[in-house]
């Protein structure tokens, strides 16, 4: 019911979390639709995910984008506050784990979506995955 959830962008299954750009729910207040992404536009998502270490060692966390969603993507680091650079990964060297709940082990990723002006394609076929992993020191 939170938002995310209640406009059917966000959806949980399997215990997997999917995001679908675009979605949204009609004028009801209940029937979902997928609005699309625009081409000629930039969206952004500040922050879309925070990842937490909730390991006893300190980690290098890398988020990638795979498939078609590559050439339009960018993630942003929103605890230095800087965008990467768009189609590469983003790491997040020597995250630490929880030390007196400083928050010294959250990291915040942003996301950007910009389309060109002739971007032609089906909201349905601009797929792709998000995938974060770490790498313990």
């Amino acid at each position: 019911g939170t938002r995310g959830n209640k406009d059917a962008t966000f959806k949980i299954v399997d215990g997997e979390m999917f995001v679908q750009f675009g979605m949204g729910v009609a004028a009801n207040g209940t029937t979902e639709q997928m609005y699309g992404l625009q081409p000629n536009s930039s969206y952004a998502w500040e922050p879309l995910f925070t990842i937490a270490n909730m390991s006893a060692e300190t980690l290098d966390i890398t988020v990638t984008v795979s498939s078609e969603l590559l050439q339009y993507m960018t993630f942003g680091d929103i605890y230095s506050v800087k965008w990467g650079t768009k189609g590469q990964p983003l790491t997040f060297a020597n995250v630490t784990k929880n030390i007196n709940s400083g928050l010294n082990n959250v990291r915040s990723v942003a996301v950007k979506i910009e389309l060109p002006a002739f971007a032609q394609f089906n909201p349905a076929d601009l797929r792709g995955t998000i995938t974060v992993s770490a790498v313990a020191k």
